[in-house]
């Protein structure tokens, strides 16, 4: 998360594809989890399988090495100092190893006019 031009910008990391920007840390972080969810979504609709959903979605994942440089110095420097007002408010997660895990559940192979809405968006988002 970063102040450029007037806006907030969310960059990831993990998945390094996706950037979002916002008036606010908060609008940015929205937005981006909103863009991903909607990556999520779109993937599975255009895979023909499981298993390439399983491909696809990994390479969602690759690591922006040079956001995850950013990552770790902001997060050196914020344990080293008080946190901003922006900041102030947000959840704060532990810093753990990324891992990616797909599964295939029985919903997801359950044929459409079978399902509702909220469990094809669920299985779609598996």
């Amino acid at each position: 998360m970063s102040p450029e031009e007037g806006l907030w910008w969310c960059n990831g990391v993990e998945p390094g594809a996706i950037t979002e920007s916002g008036e606010g840390p908060k609008v940015a972080f929205q937005a981006f989890s909103q863009t991903f969810r909607n990556t999520l979504s779109d993937l599975a609709e255009e895979c023909g399988n499981f298993e390439e959903f399983q491909r696809q979605g990994r390479m969602l994942f690759v690591t922006d090495t040079s956001e995850e440089k950013r990552w770790m110095t902001a997060l050196d420097e914020q344990r080293r100092y008080e946190i901003e007002d922006e900041f102030k408010g947000l959840p704060e997660w532990k810093v753990r190893p990324s891992t990616i895990s797909f599964t295939l559940t029985a919903e997801a192979r359950a044929p459409l006019a079978q399902l509702n809405e909220t469990t094809v968006a669920m299985a779609k988002a598996a």
